[in-house]
């Protein structure tokens, strides 16, 4: 801000106005904005000048003006700057590609197409293919974890899902994918997978009775929900006890 030192009248609106401005501009997109801020730049040729205008470099003056209510209010470049909650550079960006002749400069971020774009089949078939890896609930880590989340077996690593992926591609004659795909899909749409050495392995007890509950009748998972839980008792009364008597976790 100019510190109210400013005579320019747009310098002097009440902030309700002031305001007003900066939350229309902020509703616009980007390409909108560049165009506010580029009506809100007004070139002039200098009337006057201190060094011979065929040596001096400057070509212009600038002044800024922002509207209200379809009335033009003249600003200083820091008022400019608090209104719309822009940064100096951004306006010095858009002063050089007027001065280059671009009148209404247009945001290019985005716009190249020389992206080249996954089919979905390709992303579709990688999902399949980590879906295929055998994954397990960790048995101990269960009470303190996330127990949605699931274990790949250690023996695997990113590297070697995604090489066993473009053997199965080129066997069966489908289109391959590179190797930061793969492990983007891993990383974004698996959140609850890990391949990782656990602390503790998983439970195969506790493994076949999650997989007896999913083909279970309804009197059936009753049962085999009771016998795992208990199980798991058995399980965590055994991490607390020392294992004096060399007992070991094989009850069901």
């Amino acid at each position: 801000m100019c510190g109210g030192r400013c005579i320019k009248l747009g310098c002097m609106l009440a902030h309700p106005h002031k305001l007003e401005l900066f939350q229309k501009f902020r509703a616009k997109n980007s390409e909108r904005q560049t165009d506010v801020l580029v009506k809100a730049i007004e070139f002039l040729i200098p009337t006057t000048r201190r060094v011979n205008a065929a040596v001096s470099r400057k070509r212009h003056t600038y002044e800024y003006n922002v509207y209200l209510n379809g009335v033009k209010y003249p600003v200083c470049r820091p008022t400019l700057l608090d209104i719309y909650g822009v940064t100096g550079e951004r306006i010095k960006v858009l002063v050089r590609k007027l001065e280059n002749g671009e009148i209404c400069p247009t945001d290019q971020r985005g716009l190249h197409r020389n992206r080249k774009r996954v089919p979905e089949a390709v992303k579709e078939s990688i999902r399949g293919h980590i879906n295929r890896f055998p994954a397990y609930e960790s048995h101990y880590g269960r009470s303190s974890g996330d127990p949605t989340r699931k274990y790949l077996s250690s023996d695997l690593t990113l590297s070697k899902m995604y090489t066993l992926y473009i053997e199965e591609c080129r066997a069966e004659g489908m289109e391959e994918c590179e190797d930061w795909l793969y492990r983007d899909i891993f990383n974004t749409e698996f959140p609850n997978l890990r391949i990782m050495k656990l602390k503790s392995d998983t439970c195969d007890t506790c493994d076949r009775f999650s997989a007896r509950i999913k083909d279970a009748t309804a009197d059936e998972v009753v049962e085999f929900q009771r016998d795992l839980y208990f199980h798991q008792l058995l399980g965590k009364y055994m991490q607390l006890t020392p294992n004096q008597y060399g007992l070991k976790h094989q009850y069901v």
